[in-house]
């Protein structure tokens, strides 16, 4: 948490100002065995501004969390992984993105021999954007 102070000048009027944040980062990493691995990742703010005596603005919000699921066995891994966005705009908007990935990979010693991702956003209006990329002897390490 932070507090800033200092001053400003309007129209030729100098007032207080202050901007306060408070900010959440937490990070779990849960891997019950060499095969499976589970990542969770957030941060949390909120930020807040007060004009003079009287006008305080209102407080917006911004969460992005993050999910990864791994999943090996022998030279091939599979990972699945997703984000959420939430902004607020105002008092009465605000914006939520959603990410998601999967990857499968097969490696023969430093060398990827396949890989195959597919990644799309989805955000409030409902819209899609798929991808998908073959990748073949790439440096593995």
């Amino acid at each position: 948490m932070s507090r800033t102070k200092g001053k400003q000048c309007n129209d030729g009027v100098v007032q207080d100002y202050r901007y306060d944040y408070l900010s959440v980062e937490p990070k779990i990493i849960w891997a019950p065995s060499r095969l499976f691995e589970a990542a969770y990742q957030a941060k949390l703010s909120c930020g807040s501004s007060k004009i003079g005596n009287d006008r305080q603005l209102d407080a917006l919000w911004n969460l992005s969390q993050r999910l990864i699921l791994s999943i090996g066995w022998g030279d091939t891994d599979l990972r699945l992984s997703g984000e959420h966005f939430y902004n607020d705009i105002d008092r009465t908007k605000h914006l939520n993105t959603w990410l998601a990935d999967a990857s499968l990979v097969t490696a023969c010693g430093k060398m990827v021999l396949h890989s195959f991702r597919h990644q799309f956003i989805k955000q409030e209006k409902n819209i899609v954007i798929p991808s998908i990329r073959l990748y073949k002897a790439l440096p593995h390490g």
